[in-house]
């Protein structure tokens, strides 16, 4: 399999990695499309509402994906992966809730967020060196999206301009959709998602995540946080 891409994501497991899977239409764990989900109430039919969001699967990102670096391997990464898991400790945070943060819709934890950001620098710092270093037409593309002096500076500094201090944990339900849209979609998934969501939320495992040719991620490891 030829993979293109790799990202440090946290993939939810259990009854919510599942109604994600269905949701989205791609189950990034088995790297299979499940059964459609249907769900009563959207603004839009439920494809064109997760287009953009079904490659990635149900996922938060770490660490944005990023082409391996010329000097290093798939096999060197993997390794790196493992043994960052098995020195970090699970980090918790308050529950998820729905948000329209970014003009997508997406689930985020509330407060406290310390141990959850740290753990995101970490990925970002740690991993940064099997990152293969951003072209002028990436940082081109990056730029439309209106960034800031600071999330500009950190584009170039880390390939991605939304970490460090302007990392906000989400995990993506939707492509973007507008503030009558949210609400509608919000209140079609409350009844079957909200039972799902725990108090608090913990994070205790992590995923090395890949891109395929045809542009769809898979998990290709999965480790615990053991520390």
């Amino acid at each position: 399999m030829s993979l293109c891409r790799y990202a440090i994501y946290f993939v939810p497991g259990g009854a919510v990695g599942a109604f994600g899977a269905k949701w989205l239409g791609w189950d990034v764990g088995a790297a299979t499309q499940p059964d459609r989900m249907v769900i009563e109430g959207l603004p839009r039919p439920r494809e064109i509402l997760t287009k953009a969001a079904r490659k990635y699967g149900l996922h938060a990102t770490l660490k944005a994906p990023f082409a391996l670096a010329e000097d290093r391997q798939e096999a060197d990464l993997v390794s790196s992966f493992k043994s960052f898991c098995k020195a970090q400790k699970p980090v918790c945070a308050g529950q998820l809730k729905f948000s329209h943060g970014g003009g997508f819709l997406s689930l985020r934890p509330s407060p406290p967020l310390h141990g959850l950001n740290q753990l995101a620098q970490q990925c970002v710092i740690s991993f940064d060196p099997f990152r293969k270093a951003a072209t002028t037409k990436e940082l081109e593309r990056r730029r439309k999206a209106n960034l800031t002096p600071a999330q500009d500076h950190l584009l170039q500094r880390w390939g991605y301009p939304y970490v460090m201090d302007e990392f906000r944990f989400h995990i993506t339900l939707t492509g973007r959709v507008d503030d009558s849209e949210a609400e509608q979609i919000t209140n079609a998934l409350k009844p079957a998602l909200d039972p799902l969501l725990s108090d608090p939320f913990i994070i205790n495992e992590l995923a090395l995540a890949a891109e395929r040719a045809d542009g769809q991620f898979c998990i290709l490891e999965r480790a615990n946080l053991l520390a």
